[in-house]
């Protein structure tokens, strides 16, 4: 079943379920960090926190932290 997809501009489009299996199989084989969970529904890796702030941040895969950018 086909799935829209709003874009932050509200512009839109259609992926099919053959786009959608496209795409979870190169993200799923994308370099990703290891402490890093696959998301069904994004269909992406994301780390296992958010960054505290809106500030820029670089993920330290040693400490598992988000480390601010400078």
């Amino acid at each position: 079943m086909p799935q829209t997809i709003t874009n932050e501009d509200g512009s839109q489009y259609e992926l099919s379920d053959e786009d959608i299996a496209a795409i979870k199989t190169v993200r799923m084989n994308a370099t990703h960090y290891a402490s890093w969970s696959w998301n069904e529904d994004a269909l992406t890796y994301l780390p296992p926190s958010n960054p505290p702030d809106g500030r820029a941040y670089i993920w330290n895969e040693a400490t598992t932290a988000w480390v601010a950018f400078s």
